[in-house]
């Protein structure tokens, strides 16, 4: 009785019995194989000496191949995310240097965080009644700043965890003052906007 009569079972002991009947050899891998692709992957093999040929090409082969863009693939995920953090730790050291060693951001920096009560009338006095322009155009290029922060953000360049280890504190002094919210939301800084309320949200969780 020909082998290509008896490959018609769905069950695991009839492989073992194929087995039995065609024991080692080409035949034993090609009929196990065939019957495998025969009812798992709708492949179908000639008898004889092609079979081993047909199974190399048919399935060897592509599967190389799969294997292969699999971890090419693997290996350009790889290397994304490594260069996006590269990349994230650079934006981090560059804003970094800027907000703390650059003196274009001391001055608010400083009447912020010391909350002097003279200072802090001054500025709001100048913002209300456009009397210093000095001081207004120094508060905005610090809200710029953290403007520019918000878009980083929003572009997932940066995120919000690695933002609040360097700026939660004085983007949290930036919500302390009534007469500053009042004032990005008038000049148009809505991403920082949305970023004060997100740290502040984010400080009243821990707490």
């Amino acid at each position: 009785m020909k082998g290509e009569t008896l490959l018609t079972p769905y069950r695991l002991t009839d492989i073992l019995a194929v087995t039995l009947i065609y024991g080692g050899g080409e035949g034993h891998t090609c009929y196990v194989v065939k019957f495998i692709t025969t009812f798992v992957f709708s492949q179908k093999f000639p008898p004889g000496g092609e079979c081993l040929e047909k199974i190399i090409a048919s399935i060897i082969i592509p599967g190389v191949a799969v294997l292969g863009a699999a971890v090419g693939g693997a290996i350009t995920i790889y290397v994304y995310y490594r260069n996006s953090q590269l990349r994230r730790a650079e934006w981090l050291y560059s804003l970094f240097e800027k907000f703390f060693y650059q003196s274009r951001y001391s001055d608010i920096r400083r009447l912020l965080d010391y909350d002097a009560k003279q200072d802090v009338e001054r500025l709001r006095t100048s913002l209300a009644n456009h009397t210093d322009d000095q001081i207004e155009e120094k508060l905005a290029d610090y809200l710029n700043f953290f403007e520019f922060v918000a878009t980083l953000r929003q572009l997932r360049q940066l995120s919000i965890r690695e933002i609040r280890m360097m700026f939660d504190y004085y983007l949290h002094r930036l919500g302390d003052y009534d007469f500053i919210l009042t004032y990005l939301k008038d000049q148009g800084f809505e991403g920082l906007t949305d970023l004060v309320r997100e740290v502040r949200e984010l400080k009243k969780d821990v707490k």
